[in-house]
């Protein structure tokens, strides 16, 4: 399962959705052996791992590919699928979708299912281009062979703004778990199709297309989820407000009882919030200023963020929406705002970030968070810290601004090409492309903060979270690591605790998605 969501070049906008994609359909179907690639760099990164597969499998193969589909060669009519370092120009720097099939033509399983999600392919089903000339697909046309697409061959895919997931993998996704209901978890993949074709034709988007030989159609699929999502596990200790700004550390971290799979979480200084397949927030923890009373209403939510004592939640149509503490405006969301893509709540400031690439802030102005710096374009992600701000560029430029007592804006001139950001409360976090983990300000306990220096020996780094005094990262293998101030076991990461998807730094703990 391949999910090509990062780009290099300014020409292939990033794709969040595919690395979600990956994780989730992973979860839902469990398949033995499965091995997932996520924001491959090179042709290699994603040829290697299939031909690896395509020797290994007996008895079924499945490829599946999410990210941006190229017309790439001398016509301008061959398909390829992109990777990190992916250019127009460079034909060479992309996956030719006739090598994929070459891999899956050789490989001695007895049925082969190829999944793409990206725009052109249903140019990998051959039917397009039989009048012209042999179809990609011809080159795989073998016994037991099933081929599902996203779209036609002339037409584009889509990833809705916001959205957790692109449209035809959610679509997917959610018909696997529906048609799995009242037949113990077993549907085929005919089935899933036709639900998906219906889904995607209602809402007026491309039709997803297949290709089928002889009975691969009826592979029955085992889904082991009824549910998108994740087990949320958490450690470390809950916080509480008494008034006056007096706050008291009460008790063992712990997650609600019957808490939904999640797709999403979110730590606050007190109070924690996930998000679920169906697009519903769940907030727990302390409740002293609201900022667990979410709204009436509020569905279609693809994104959360919990700040010091306020919530914000992010709807498929970019309407941005606050609750909990407002004695700064924190939870008053400007009311001219919208076509949003993300937010990001710090102690008594929000964030939001536009599909145009600008940067909107408002609440608290005490160290400056609000003053968003001139000039600042083209970003494409945003942390809310403390009392500080951090902007990405598409170009992987780290912008900060607000406090900068520990030199928590400072940002460090050796940056590479950064592709995530987080921030604490007195300290920023940055992985570059390579997996490089970089911070600065300061860490640890509050009482004697040290420099905010990551642990040696880090590396191939996909996510960060940044806490009060304490930071996480998690590796391509699903592992994590903590460090800072242990003062609440927040950095005593449970034993075992493996197949993490998501990761959230809190007050005094952490939040992990597990896909089971």
């Amino acid at each position: 399962m391949i999910g090509a969501g990062r780009y290099d070049g300014a020409q292939l906008p990033d794709l969040p959705a595919a690395a979600r994609n990956v994780a989730a359909l992973g979860g839902l179907l469990a398949v033995d052996g499965c091995t997932q690639v996520v924001d491959p760099l090179d042709v290699a990164a994603v040829l290697d791992p299939v031909r690896t597969a395509s020797l290994q499998a007996e008895d079924l193969l499945v490829v599946y590919y999410a990210g941006h589909g190229l017309l790439l060669g001398r016509q301008r009519d061959e398909l390829h699928l992109a990777v990190g370092r992916s250019d127009l120009e460079k034909p060479w720097a992309a996956v030719p979708y006739a090598q994929v099939a070459d891999l899956v033509r050789d490989s001695g399983a007895r049925v082969k299912v190829v999944i793409l999600d990206c725009c052109y392919s249903g140019r990998a089903t051959g039917v397009p281009l039989m009048a012209a000339g042999p179809g990609v697909m011809e080159q795989v046309d073998v016994e037991g062979v099933y081929v599902m697409t996203s779209s036609p061959a002339t037409r584009p895919s889509y990833a809705p703004s916001g959205s957790a997931f692109t449209a035809f993998t959610e679509a997917l996704l959610d018909e696997l778990a529906a048609a799995a209901t009242g037949t113990d978890g077993r549907v085929s993949l005919a089935a899933v199709f036709e639900r998906v074709r219906r889904r995607m034709r209602r809402a007026g988007l491309s039709e997803p297309q297949q290709y089928t030989t002889n009975t691969a159609a009826e592979l029955v699929l085992v889904v082991h989820g009824k549910q998108v999502g994740g087990r949320v596990v958490t450690w470390g200790y809950s916080t509480r407000y008494e008034g006056r700004d007096i706050w008291r550390i009460s008790e063992v971290a712990t997650v609600p009882y019957g808490l939904p799979p999640a797709t999403a979480v979110s730590a606050g200084y007190g109070h924690d919030l996930s998000l679920d397949a169906y697009g519903r927030v769940h907030a727990w923890g302390d409740n002293g200023e609201g900022q667990l009373n979410v709204p009436d209403g509020l569905d279609r939510i693809v994104a959360i963020s919990a700040g010091g004592s306020h919530s914000l939640a992010l709807d498929a149509d970019g309407r941005v929406y606050g609750w909990g503490r407002n004695t700064h405006g924190q939870a008053a969301v400007p009311e001219a705002l919208s076509g949003m893509v993300s937010v990001a709540a710090g102690w008594s400031h929000s964030m939001a970030l536009g599909s145009d690439g600008r940067v909107v802030a408002w609440g608290s102005n005490r160290c400056g968070e609000r003053a968003v710096p001139g000039g600042l374009s083209r970003v494409s992600a945003i942390a809310a810290g403390g009392l500080h701000c951090l902007a990405l560029d598409a170009d992987g430029r780290v912008t900060a601004w607000g406090d900068n007592t520990y030199g928590e804006t400072r940002v460090p001139d050796t940056l590479g090409r950064v592709v995530a950001i987080a921030a604490g409360s007195h300290r920023s976090l940055a992985v570059d492309v390579d997996g490089k983990l970089t911070a600065w300000g300061k860490v640890g306990r509050p009482s004697r903060p040290s420099r905010a220096t990551p642990p040696k020996g880090l590396d191939r780094i996909i996510a960060i979270a940044a806490g009060e005094w304490h930071d996480l990262a998690l590796d391509a293998n699903g592992q994590i690591t903590a460090w800072g101030d242990n003062s609440r076991h927040q950095t005593e990461v449970p034993t075992g605790l493996v197949g993490v998807t998501a990761i959230a730094a809190g007050g005094h703990r952490n939040l992990a998605i597990v896909a089971d």
